[in-house]
């Protein structure tokens, strides 16, 4: 039986947290510090702040919300490592997800990395970034399906949630001073969304053909 490599995912990312939580010196190695960086020092920062978050409920937010989209979706639905798996076969979909979730750790870490170089009181953790990227991917792929907010019982279609939460995120980047990283948000999930596209370019006929359904509009 092959364990699901978003329940890896997930286990590792807890144990590492729940250790750092009680051992801050270990989450502070573990955090993105771009002025620590300099010369390629420390360069693992750019992956290992995504196995360290700031709270329990960070941390649960985070593996919850990649619990739902990388492997559940839903009751009745496929998450995003299933759905690699029947588009691309058992292996070779696990290593377009690792990719994508280590991508997207990556990715989403390295504008506030250039951004931050000389700012010595700046730092960052969580893999926010990554599993934004996991959101948007299942996004390209499902862009109807209801999305909706915890204990909200409202939805709307996801490829609506995903462009307002793209505008927030590129808003709310350039003005907060809520201790977010917004940057890493927007950045993952434009790698999601890119990175799904690039390994099925037909994937983005299907998007477009399922919004101009939901307009009433066939292509």
């Amino acid at each position: 039986m092959i364990i699901p490599l978003t329940y890896i995912i997930i286990g590792a990312t807890i144990l590492v947290s729940v250790k750092a939580l009680s051992d801050r010196s270990l989450q502070y190695r573990f955090m993105l510090i771009p002025s620590q960086m300099s010369g390629g020092n420390g360069m693992y920062r750019l992956f290992s702040h995504a196995l360290v978050h700031a709270d329990y409920f960070h941390l649960f937010f985070n593996m919850f919300a990649l619990f739902m989209f990388g492997r559940n979706a839903d009751a009745g639905g496929a998450g995003v490592e299933m759905n690699y798996a029947l588009y691309f076969g058992v292996w070779k979909g696990a290593l377009f997800y690792l990719l994508l979730y280590v991508g997207g750790i990556m990715v989403s870490a390295f504008p506030s990395y250039e951004k931050h170089k000389r700012n010595t009181g700046y730092m960052s953790l969580g893999a926010s970034g990554a599993v934004s990227a996991v959101v948007f991917s299942y996004i390209v792929m499902d862009p109807l399906a209801g999305f909706g907010l915890l204990f909200i019982p409202v939805s709307i279609p996801a490829w609506i949630f995903g462009a307002a939460y793209l505008a927030y995120s590129w808003y709310r980047a350039g003005r907060s001073a809520d201790h977010i990283d917004h940057y890493a948000h927007f950045w993952g999930s434009v790698y999601g969304l890119i990175f799904t596209i690039l390994i099925r370019p037909s994937f983005a006929a299907e998007f477009v053909e399922a919004i101009g359904s939901y307009f009433g509009y066939g292509f």
